[in-house]
């Protein structure tokens, strides 16, 4: 499709919020082999994968239902943020410090980034929807 013929975007908004779903759909499902979800994530992660389809991807409840995930992976990675204490001679203080994500902590974290994008993309629909409707109303008033 030209720009001629969708000068607002709509159409790559919602390929990009496609796009988004799809690699979250592969994320959550390598993550999960990369890790194993506590049981009420387990379902949470289940229950979410129709909510990722057309036409109920553009819904109220699937946008609820990404939120609610996405924060549930944000408190299940920051259980795997681990300090170690390094005993170094050459470190000014008496130790040194190194926090990180384990490698399950990663995975869980990137599961909840690709998550965070359809949020971005599905925002990217409704404002374009929403300068839509501003342009007609605008037009009408004019």
């Amino acid at each position: 499709m030209t720009d001629d013929q969708d000068p607002s975007g709509l159409v790559d908004a919602i390929l990009d919020t496609l796009e988004a779903a799809a690699g979250a759909r592969e994320s959550l499902r390598a993550g999960s082999a990369g890790w194993i979800p506590d049981g009420p994530l387990k379902y949470q992660i289940a229950e979410l994968d129709p909510w990722l389809d057309v036409p109920n991807l553009f819904s109220v409840q699937a946008k609820e239902r990404i939120r609610m995930t996405s924060e549930a992976l944000f408190h299940a990675s920051r259980r795997e943020y681990v300090t170690e204490i390094i005993h170094d001679e050459h470190c000014m203080s008496e130790d040194c410090e190194r926090s990180s994500f384990t490698e399950r902590g990663r995975a869980i974290a990137a599961a909840r980034i690709e998550l965070d994008g359809i949020l971005t993309a599905l925002r990217r629909v409704e404002d374009t929807l929403e300068a839509d409707r501003l342009c007609i109303l605008l037009r009408q008033t004019n």
